[in-house]
């Protein structure tokens, strides 16, 4: 079984599985006071971010093998201009894009918001847009104005744009995607 291995940017820490994002780094971070709620998510092209965030993890958690503390987790591609300009929870997150009744999609919202702690949100190709693109409910959301919480990881190639709204925003710490361990080779090939 093959596993993605993260490094924790600028950081003394060790390498950490995907499963332990949050764990790991909330356990470095004790110290501080400080809670992880936001993780920039860092590698270069062809590492296989979208890949990981966008398919592996929510597979992962869909079928119970991987961050259980979480009752939903949804990922999306900043790529698409109804994810950029999403103007509220219910856009965001889809939900009439997955034929899901009104009244459902109210409970679903009510329940992002009433317990935020329950939800991680990946938005997969920070670099691939300007925030400028984006709408205000959305530029809240990655400043850490809207959705206070809310776990939310955040994936871009290096750039000095995106290094530079992470010391500005809500992204306390940066992780960068190291790819597989050499055992791990071995195992995929």
């Amino acid at each position: 079984r093959a596993e993605h291995v993260f490094s924790v940017a600028a950081r003394s820490m060790p390498e950490i599985q995907l499963g332990d994002i949050f764990s790991d780094l909330q356990q470095h971070a004790a110290g501080s006071g400080r809670r992880i709620a936001a993780v920039l998510a860092v590698a270069s092209a062809g590492c296989g971010k979208t890949y990981v965030f966008t398919k592996v993890a929510p597979l992962k958690w869909a079928v119970g093998n991987l961050w259980r503390q979480f009752a939903i987790v949804v990922a999306r591609e900043l790529r698409y201009p109804e994810v950029r300009k999403a103007r509220g929870i219910s856009a965001l997150l889809d939900l009439k894009g997955h034929n899901i009744p009104d009244s459902d999609q109210q409970d679903i919202c009510r329940y992002v918001t009433e317990y935020p702690e329950s939800v991680c949100i990946i938005l997969d190709g920070l670099d691939e847009t300007s925030l400028a693109d984006f709408s205000d409910y959305m530029q809240k959301v990655i400043e850490g104005n809207e959705l206070r919480g809310v776990r939310l990881i955040v994936t871009s190639r290096p750039c000095p744009d995106v290094f530079t709204l992470s010391e500005q925003s809500r992204f306390r710490w940066r992780v960068e995607l190291v790819g597989f361990r050499p055992p791990d080779i071995k195992t995929y090939v």
